[in-house]
């Protein structure tokens, strides 16, 4: 987490999130306790990313979500099983139901699990049309960071660059040369300082 600005917003570029809580659930869930393997995966990233400020609960998962409790207990009752393969199931409804809405939604569109998932915040037209990404955010070993758009880096690569030259002529100014009409153009270059040398240590009497 980072510190809010003077007008308490904080930029969610700069913002890194995680939660232990829940990945000690998923971890119990999944009968991973004590065993040191990765816990997020396909299936339980969305439910890990949804408890993220950067999502927004007025989007189309939300409303899946609330009604996942009926068809969690419409899938036990129909099928005998457990554990990954239940999640797995349960994970598959949903983004099947999840096309029959319009409007903003968030959808997983890479995964190399454990270490890195990318999810696309975007706007669904139709079962088979979306909009381009409205942005993207990166779940990398179990934090969750959002995606610069173009327009951040193009601006911060410039500022770099202004910077490093505005630097620059200021010194070249500096250190220009001078001209007169009796010598010419002279000035010294730049140099960079010659180390120095250590004196020996005197003779003790």
């Amino acid at each position: 987490m980072v510190a809010p600005s003077e007008d308490g917003s904080v930029n969610p570029l700069q913002l890194q999130w995680k939660n232990p809580e829940l990945l000690a659930f998923l971890d119990a869930q999944k009968g991973l306790v004590g065993a040191g393997q990765p816990v997020l995966d396909v299936n339980n990233v969305m439910q890990y990313f949804s408890t993220s400020p950067f999502y927004d609960r007025r989007s189309n998962n939300e409303h899946v979500r609330m009604q996942s409790a009926a068809l969690v207990a419409q899938i036990m009752a129909t099928t005998m099983l457990s554990g990954e393969e239940l999640m797995r199931t349960i994970t598959k409804k949903q983004e099947e139901e999840l096309r029959r809405f319009t409007g903003l939604e968030y959808a997983l569109v890479h995964a190399r699990p454990p270490a890195c998932f990318v999810i696309h915040k975007r706007w669904r037209r139709s079962p088979d049309q979306v909009d381009a990404p409205l942005s993207a955010f990166y779940v990398i070993h179990d934090c969750v960071y959002q995606a610069p758009d173009l327009y951040t880096i193009l601006s911060t690569r410039l500022q770099s660059t202004v910077l490093g030259l505005t630097t620059t002529l200021c010194q070249q100014r500096e250190h220009r040369a001078t001209f007169s009409p009796r010598r010419g153009h002279y000035g010294r270059f730049l140099t960079s300082d010659a180390p120095k040398e250590e004196s020996p240590p005197s003779a003790k009497s």
